[in-house]
Order: C-alpha cells, then structure tokens, then sequence
C-alpha cells in the first residue's frame, strides 16, 4: 500500500450524523462502527488506515496502538491531541507512502 488514510475518530463520530446518534446509546459502539466502516473501507480502496481518538483527557493515560480489522487504532495519551498525534505521523511515514489523506473537520 502506498496511500495512507489518517482518520480524527472523534472528529468523524462528532459529525457523523448515524455515528452521532449512536454515540449517544453507546461511544464504544459508535467507536467500533467507525473502526468497521473504516476497514471494510481501507480493503476496498488498497489505503492503509489509521484512526486515532483523542485521550488527552484521560489522567496518566499513555499512548496506546492496536490493530482491529486491519485498521491501526491509536489513543493517544494524557495531553497530547489527535490532532498533535495525527501531525506527528505525517512526519513519520516511510518515502514509499505516495499519498496521504487526512479525515477531520478539524482545520489544524
């Protein structure tokens, strides 16, 4: 694969209106509808994704990464943003990656 999908989880769920509504019942369950959509999503299209949700809320929370479905999922630490996480990424993706698309509405 030499495209990359950066996704803002919580960014999309937000603005989202069917992960919205099921937020509401559930941000577990909205988090994993997003993390299959973003899958079935990533298979189709040949994209490598990443999704990361925001947990610079969470006190003495640490960066944490795993992969589900074929989708990397990151949380990212106490004090650092998906939006800082995402950014940081870009930085670090290897030469061969030739396109990368960020998924926000976020304008950082």
């Amino acid at each position: 694969m030499n495209e990359v999908m950066l996704v803002d989880g919580y960014n999309i769920i937000n603005n989202w209106d069917d992960l919205n509504k099921l937020k509401a019942e559930s941000l577990a369950h909205a988090r994993d509808r997003l993390i299959d959509i973003m899958s079935s999503f990533g298979s189709l299209k040949g994209i490598q994704v990443i999704i990361v949700f925001d947990g610079h809320l969470v006190k003495g929370g640490v960066r944490n990464s795993e992969i589900i479905s074929g989708v990397e999922v990151i949380f990212s630490g106490e004090g650092e943003t998906a939006d800082a996480v995402i950014e940081k990424l870009m930085h670090q993706l290897p030469p061969s990656i030739k396109r990368v698309y960020v998924a926000t509405s976020d304008w950082d």
